[in-house]
């Protein structure tokens, strides 16, 4: 569930926070992740650097690459790694990798760990039981005693792992090339999301999820090689193009829903109705209910000062909606009188009640006695393509460019630039 880049400071202070990036690391250069790399970038805009386990604080990791390569970025050598697990360990801002069991082990700025053929796979995890097998190759560096670990991969092959984690394979041909298109562009669009990071995106789903070749499915490779090199463009550059599952019958526009006041031209408000109704319909969530209790809801509105009504909750009631019909001004009495958007509201929730309780920010909100209900159509976020909405309009036949001429309005289908 691809979401926008935050700009500058922002962005930088708001990663640091949540993924527990130490500054030295935050500090390494795109030079230093080159360097790391060798010849592995190929042409701009068609590698992608995707960082690794990154909602962890990664003290070591093991890898194995059968018929692999291992190269060192303090001396530039390189070592076939055989068919035993390597350790790599983070020694203050240096790398110390072992083989197996073994007693001997170097130290280095970094290494680089590649892949026997373009076809084969590098396992990667905390352990051999979590590995996970990546195509590409694997940089890992360190900084403050952490590891800094990133998949280096070839666009399209980055495509394979995210693509089927965003929409189902079994969905129809016209709606998994719509989304191979869309995970393009914002793979293009967005490269570079995390500033001064040595990667471009991180694996956690506000980038794409990215869960390496396990993932990889024929239905959407075959979607994939049939859109290879296609984006989306507005201006003469790929999009932002921003998806969700299930929009409940209407997109919103950006602005509404993530604020910043500046319209985007492709990220409106779409109606999603169709002659039978919404095209998203047969999501199984598309209508949705979660009762709380009252002290329950309490105790959640007081873990953010933007939200917190003080001792007591008198009521919750939706103040204003977008042209979608999603909450941007819910107001929240008790001791004293608080507002805050429905989007807002939600990730609070979502954060302390549980992720799926309150799906989407397209919701009523009423109070039973001593508890809350809160009925809403749609998951996600609601801004740019609905999955299932796609999926419909491919049942109802539909092409996959009239399907991403919907959902980005004004935008026009190409090759990469």
């Amino acid at each position: 569930m691809a979401s926008p880049q935050l700009s500058g400071r922002a962005r930088k202070l708001a990663l640091r926070r949540v993924f527990h990036i130490p500054a030295a690391i935050a500090g390494i250069s795109l030079i230093c992740a080159f360097i790391i790399c060798g010849r592995c970038p190929a042409a701009p805009g068609r590698t992608v650097r995707i960082g690794l386990l990154s909602s962890r604080i990664l003290r070591s990791i093991e890898v194995t690459s059968s018929g692999g390569t291992l190269l060192s970025s303090g001396t530039g050598k390189a070592r076939p790694m055989g068919t035993r697990t390597w350790r790599f360990e983070a020694v203050g801002d240096t790398v110390k990798a072992r083989e197996g069991g073994g007693p001997g082990a170097m130290v280095m700025p970094g290494f680089t760990i590649r892949g026997k053929g373009p076809s084969a796979v590098v396992r990667v995890g905390i352990g051999r039981s979590d590995a996970r097998g990546y195509r590409g190759s694997i940089a890992v560096r360190a900084g403050d005693g952490r590891l800094v670990v990133v998949n280096w991969v070839p666009l399209e092959d980055y495509l394979r792992s995210v693509v089927p984690l965003e929409m189902p394979p079994s969905a129809p041909k016209a709606a998994l090339r719509a989304q191979a298109v869309a995970a393009r562009s914002f793979a293009i669009a967005a490269q570079g999301r995390h500033g001064r990071k040595p990667y471009d995106f991180c694996d956690l789903p506000h980038c794409q999820l990215h869960l390496g070749a396990r993932s990889e499915s024929p239905n959407t490779d075959a979607a994939i090689s049939a859109t290879e090199g296609q984006v989306l463009t507005e201006g003469g550059k790929p999009i932002e193009a921003v998806f969700h599952s299930c929009c409940g019958g209407a997109t919103s526009a950006i602005q509404d829903v993530w604020g910043g006041g500046t319209p985007v031209p492709y990220l409106v408000s779409r109606s999603d109705l169709g002659p039978h109704g919404a095209y998203c319909r047969r999501a199984p969530y598309f209508r949705w209910q979660f009762t709380v209790s009252a002290a329950s809801l309490l105790r959640a509105l007081r873990t953010s000062k933007s939200t917190d009504p003080g001792t007591r909750l008198h009521s919750i009631q939706v103040l204003k909606r977008d042209d979608a019909g999603r909450a941007t001004e819910v107001e929240i009495v008790g001791d004293k009188r608080v507002t805050v958007t429905g989007s807002a509201l939600r990730t609070l929730l979502s954060r302390t009640l549980g992720s799926d309780k309150m799906k989407s920010a397209r919701f009523a909100v009423g109070r039973r006695s001593q508890q809350y209900v809160f009925e809403g159509t749609g998951y996600g976020h609601g801004v740019g393509m609905c999955h299932w909405g796609a999926m419909g309009r491919a049942e109802a036949g539909e092409t996959y460019q009239e399907i991403l001429g919907h959902y980005y309005p004004g935008t026009l289908l190409g090759s990469i630039p």
